[in-house]
C-alpha cells in the first residue's frame, strides 16, 4: 500500500453526507410503539444505503432493540423465503436465540419451523405442522412467520431486509403481510432496494405508498455526495498524522467519483492522494477491482474464487468445504483477506460466523475472472457440501433450489434436474406457485426424466396462474407421451381447462375422450371418474342440457359414495346444489350446498370449499341476506388467494363487489372491481385470442 495511506485494516469509513437521512430514520424510530413503522432506503448500486443502515440499526442495538437482518441476492430470486430463513436462523442461533422465542404461540412456533427445520426439536412437544393446502394454511403460515419475527425483534426492535429488490415473490409476500399489519406490532421494518434494478421494484415502491397513505412508511432516496462530503470523507479515512491531500485532489477525485460513495472508497484505497504525478486514476472498474487483487497468494485467491462461487455472504464450513483446502490453510487465508479488506465479518450469527465481499462487484469480477473449468469444479464441490450439510442438519427440503443451481452451474444436468425437481415441489408445497413452476421448467428444459409428470405439474400451476395457452401447451406435450389411463386423466385436464375458458363444447368432447380412452383400465378409480362426471355436469349446464347435467351429478355422487371419498362426494354436492338453485328449487339447493361444505372441510380441499363458499354466498344473495353471503366471499377469497388460483380469484372479488355495491359501500365496491378487472386482464392468453367467457364466471 501508499506510504501515504494506511492499510485497508486500519481504515474507518465515517457516514458522510447522510446527516437529513440519519435524523428522519431515527425521528420515525423514535415514533414506533404501540405500532411499527416501514421505512425505504432507495438509490443506485453503491450509494451507501447498507452504510447508512448500519449506522441507524447500531444505534437500534444500542438502545436495546434486538435486530433481525437479512440481504437478498441476485439468483436467489427463485428460492422462496430464503433471506427470511437467513434471518431467522440468524436470531435463533445459539442458545440465546431459542431462548427468545419463549413466550410464543404454538403455532407461530410450528410455523417458523417449517423454513427453519431445527427449532423444533427445541420446542415443548410441538405437533406436526398442518398443511398448508388445508383451510387458512396459507394465512395462518403467514400469521405465525409475521409472530415470530415481531417476537423476535421485541419492543423497539427492527427487521432489515437489504437489496430487496432481488427478493423472491414468496418473501415479498411477507413483507407485505408485515406491513400491512403493523398495528400493535411495534417495531421497525426496513428495507433497501436498488432503483433501476431487474428485480421487483415496481411491487416495493407500491408498498411503500400504501404504507406512506396509511401514515406508517417514509421513504428515503439517498443522493450522491457533494464535494465536502467527499473531502469529509476523505478526512475520516486518513490516519492521524498524514497530510490532507490539496483541495483541489480532493475535488478531482469527486469528480472522477461523480460522488458515488463506493468508488470514493475504493480510490482511496487503490491511489496515493497525496501524490498527484502518481494516479493516473484507474477509469474502468475491472482494472481498479483487479489492482486490489495484487498480492494475494494461492490459497487467498482460491478461497476468494470459491466465496465467489458461494455467493455474496459465506460461511466458514462452507468455504473450507467447496474449496478443498485444509481447515489451518482456510482459516490463515481467510484472515488474511479479512486483513486486506477483501471481505469482512458479518455481525449477525455469532454461533457460525459469516462472512461478504466488500462490494459485489468485487465478487463478481473475481467470479468472472476464474475459468469455467475451475468454476464448474467448485460449483460441484459446492453443490455436494451444501447438500451433505443440509442432510446432516434436517433441512434439505428447504435448500434444494440451491443444491440443484450449482449442480446446474457445475454442469451436471441430470443431478440438477433432479434437485430442481424437489425444489419445486417443497415450493408447490408452501404455496409459492411461481417458484414452483420455475424449478418444474428448468428441470424439464435439463432433461429430467419424469416429463409426463412433470408437464401435467406445470400444467396444474399455470391453470392457477391464469396462464391458459401455456398450460394447455404443457397438457398436450404430456398427452402425446401417454396412453390409456394416463392419456384419459391428461384429456381429463384439457377439458377442465376449456370449461375455465368458457369453450364448453370443447370441454364436453375432452370428457367424453377422457372416459372413453379411460375404458376397462384397471387404474382408473370410482374417485377420479366421478370428478369427471362432476365436472361433464357443469359443462353440460353451461351449455342449458340441464336433463344431461343433471344425470351426471347424480352419477357423479353415486360413484363418490361408493369410493366412500369426501373430497368428491362434496364436488358432486356442490353441482347439485348450483343445477337446484338454477331451477329455482332453493331449498333444495341450500341442502346440498351445505352438505358439500361440511364434506370439504373434512376432506381440508381448499378448492372444494372456495367453491362452495362461493355459490353459497350466491344463495345467500338470491334471499336477500347480503351479510351472510359477503360472509362467505371473504372466507373463499382468503382461500383462494392463498392457493393461488387468480382466476376464481378474479371471480370471488367481482362477486363480492356486487355485495358491497348493494350494501351502500360504493368505494369498497369498486376496489374489489378493480382487483377483479386487472387479473381478469392478465389470465387466458393475449386480447385476440382469449374467449369473453372467462370475464362471466360466477359459479363453479
Amino acid at each position: 500500500p501508499s506510504p501515504h495511506l494506511p492499510t485497508p485494516s486500519s481504515l474507518h469509513f465515517p457516514l458522510v453526507g447522510r446527516s437529513a437521512e440519519l435524523s428522519r430514520l431515527r425521528e420515525t424510530y423514535a415514533r414506533v410503539g404501540p405500532d411499527g413503522r416501514f421505512v425505504a432506503l432507495t438509490g443506485e448500486a453503491g450509494i451507501g444505503k447498507s452504510r447508512l443502515a448500519a449506522e441507524f440499526l447500531e444505534g437500534v442495538r444500542a438502545s436495546g432493540g434486538r435486530v433481525l437482518s437479512a440481504t437478498c441476492y441476485e439468483g436467489e430470486s427463485g428460492l422462496a423465503f430464503a433471506p427470511v430463513m437467513q434471518a431467522l436462523s440468524a436470531a435463533l442461533a445459539g442458545e440465546e436465540g431459542v431462548t427468545a422465542l419463549e413466550g410464543l404461540s404454538e403455532s407461530a412456533w410450528v410455523e417458523t419451523a417449517r423454513l427453519v427445520p431445527a427449532i423444533r426439536a427445541q420446542g415443548p412437544g410441538l405437533p406436526p405442522a398442518p398443511a398448508l393446502e388445508g383451510p387458512g394454511g396459507q394465512a395462518r403460515f403467514f400469521s405465525g412467520l409475521a409472530e415470530a419475527v415481531s417476537h423476535l425483534a421485541g419492543t423497539g426492535g427492527a427487521f432489515f431486509l437489504d437489496d430487496a429488490h432481488w427478493a423472491d415473490s414468496a418473501t415479498l409476500d411477507l413483507v407485505t403481510f408485515l406491513v400491512h399489519r403493523l398495528q400493535g406490532r411495534p417495531f421497525l421494518v426496513l428495507a433497501a432496494w436498488r432503483e433501476g434494478a431487474l428485480g421487483d421494484v415496481p411491487r416495493l415502491r407500491a408498498l411503500l405508498a400504501e404504507a406512506a397513505r396509511a401514515g406508517t412508511g417514509l421513504g428515503l432516496e439517498l443522493a450522491r455526495l457533494d464535494a465536502p462530503a467527499v473531502e469529509r470523507l476523505v478526512d475520516g479515512w486518513l490516519a492521524s498524522g498524514v497530510t490532507t491531500p490539496e483541495a483541489s485532489l480532493v475535488r478531482r477525485l469527486h469528480e472522477e467519483t461523480e460522488g458515488l460513495p463506493f468508488f470514493v472508497v475504493s480510490f482511496l484505497q487503490s491511489v496515493d492522494l497525496a501524490d498527484p504525478a502518481g494516479w493516473p486514476l484507474p477509469r474502468d472498474a475491472r482494472d481498479l477491482l483487479r489492482s486490489r487483487l495484487e498480492g494475494v497468494d494461492e490459497t487467498g485467491l482460491q478461497l476468494l474464487q470459491t466465496a465467489a462461487v458461494i455467493g455474496r455472504a459465506f460461511d466458514f464450513e462452507l468455504l473450507q468445504a467447496a474449496s478443498g483446502r485444509s481447515e489451518e490453510e482456510s482459516v490463515a487465508g481467510l484472515e488474511e483477506l479479512l486483513r486486506r479488506g477483501l471481505v469482512r465479518e458479518l455481525d449477525e450469527a455469532p454461533i457460525a460466523p459469516r462472512y461478504d465481499f466488500s462490494h459485489e462487484r468485487l465478487r463478481a469480477y473475481i467470479y468472472e475472472e476464474t475459468s469455467l473449468a475451475r468454476r464448474r469444479l467448485l460449483h460441484r464441490r459446492l453443490a455436494e457440501a451444501l447438500a451433505d450439510t443440509a442432510r446432516r442438519r434436517g433441512e434439505l427440503s428447504p435448500r434444494v433450489g440451491r443444491v440443484a443451481e450449482q449442480y446446474r452451474l457445475a454442469g451436471q444436468d441430470a443431478l440438477a434436474a433432479t434437485y430442481y425437481r424437489l425444489a419445486g415441489d417443497h415450493a408447490r408445497a408452501l404455496a409459492a406457485n411461481r417458484e414452483a413452476l420455475s424449478h418444474y421448467q428448468t428441470a424439464l428444459a435439463l432433461g429430467a426424466t419424469d416429463t409426463v409428470a412433470l408437464h401435467l405439474e406445470s400444467g396444474d400451476l399455470q391453470v392457477l396462474l391464469g396462464q391458459y395457452d401455456a398450460a394447455r401447451d404443457s397438457y398436450e406435450t404430456a398427452a402425446a407421451s401417454s396412453t390409456g389411463a394416463a392419456l384419459a386423466r391428461v384429456e381429463h385436464r384439457l377439458g377442465q381447462l376449456a370449461s375455465r375458458q368458457g369453450d364448453y363444447e370443447w370441454a364436453a368432447r375432452q370428457f367424453a375422450q377422457a372416459e372413453a380412452n379411460a375404458g376397462t383400465a384397471t387404474d382408473v378409480t370410482p374417485v377420479w371418474l366421478a370428478q369427471v362426471q362432476a365436472d361433464w355436469s357443469l359443462v353440460a349446464y353451461r351449455l342449458r342440457v340441464i336433463p344431461e347435467a343433471l344425470q351426471r351429478a347424480v352419477r357423479a355422487r353415486a360413484l363418490a359414495e361408493r369410493a366412500g371419498d369426501e373430497a368428491a362426494l362434496a364436488q358432486a354436492h356442490n353441482i347439485l346444489g348450483i343445477l337446484e338453485r338454477a331451477r329455482g328449487d332453493l331449498d333444495a339447493a341450500r341442502a346440498h350446498l351445505e352438505t358439500s361444505q361440511v364434506l370439504a372441510e373434512a376432506a381440508g380441499q381448499p378448492e372444494a370449499r372456495v367453491a362452495v363458499l362461493n355459490n353459497l354466498a350466491l344463495l345467500e344473495g338470491d334471499a336477500g341476506n347480503d351479510d351472510q353471503a359477503r360472509v362467505h366471499l371473504e372466507t373463499a377469497l382468503e382461500l383462494c388467494v392463498a392457493y393461488g388460483d387468480r382466476h376464481r380469484e378474479a371471480a370471488l372479488r367481482s362477486n363480492l363487489a356486487d355485495i358491497l355495491h348493494r350494501q351502500g359501500q360504493a368505494g369498497a365496491a369498486l376496489a374489489q372491481l378493480k382487483q377483479s378487472v386487472a387479473i381478469s386482464a392478465e389470465i387466458g392468453g393475449d386480447a385476440a385470442t382469449a374467449l369473453p367467457e372467462i370475464w362471466k364466471l360466477t359459479e363453479w
